[in-house]
């Protein structure tokens, strides 16, 4: 698992609220790994981060653990009038997340272009 800061503000005035954080999701993501990321995405929400961005680029598998684990994290952002979005989804987890009606507090974007766009 990988998270990188991406700042929306300029690189000297980097804070929670102006900042995006983003996971690269590992290949795999099972219950082991959807509570990993969960502890790790509710303690920077917990912290005050209010941007999560969810980047599958290397995924290739989640199972509904990892499903649950996203919808409990857009439920989370949401009270704390933030955003959860996630990128470069494989067409079957694009198919996945259709079928289950992942809530209207994920937003779903087909490049990490668009997705920081809608942050601003």
């Amino acid at each position: 698992m990988q998270i990188d800061i991406v700042s929306l503000s300029p690189a000297d005035s980097i804070s929670d609220s102006a900042a995006v954080y983003k996971i690269v999701m590992p290949k795999d993501v099972d219950y082991a790994v959807s509570r990993e990321v969960w502890l790790v995405l509710k303690t920077l929400i917990d912290g005050g981060a209010k941007y999560l961005y969810a980047d599958f680029k290397e995924n290739e598998e989640i199972d509904s653990s990892g499903l649950s684990m996203l919808i409990r994290l857009a439920n989370l952002v949401k009270e704390k009038k933030g955003k959860v979005a996630v990128a470069n989804l494989s067409q079957k987890n694009q198919r996945l997340l259709s079928m289950v009606n992942v809530p209207e507090s994920i937003s779903v974007f087909s490049s990490e272009t668009d997705l920081l766009d809608s942050f601003r």
